[in-house]
């Protein structure tokens, strides 16, 4: 085998191995927090929350728990493409104690 093949078979083990390694990770799951006084170019954490439920739904994952802080909500048209399943699903749901 050539210097050349030998280093592309090398070179492609090493980036499967890598890809296994990112694929096994667990990842934990987030929560995030959303408020009608928001901007949804925070971070969505409880001290600075986004604006918008439709943000918080494009943002979360498998797992993942979303708390709408009290108040007013005026959205219309939302696109709810999730990426939950049975075993990790996405929660939303009024923060502890508002309603």
């Amino acid at each position: 085998m050539s210097g050349v093949r030998r280093l592309l078979h090398v070179g492609v083990a090493v980036l499967l191995l890598a890809m296994a390694h990112v694929i096994e990770r667990p990842v934990s799951p987030s929560v995030y927090y959303v408020s009608p006084d928001g901007d949804d170019r925070a971070p969505g954490t409880a001290n600075r929350p986004w604006r918008t439920l439709q943000h918080a739904l494009r943002q979360a994952t498998g797992g993942d728990t979303i708390y709408l802080r009290e108040g007013t909500y005026y959205e219309s048209g939302l696109e709810v493409n999730l990426r939950g399943s049975a075993e990790a699903p996405i929660t939303v749901r009024s923060y502890p104690g508002e309603r």
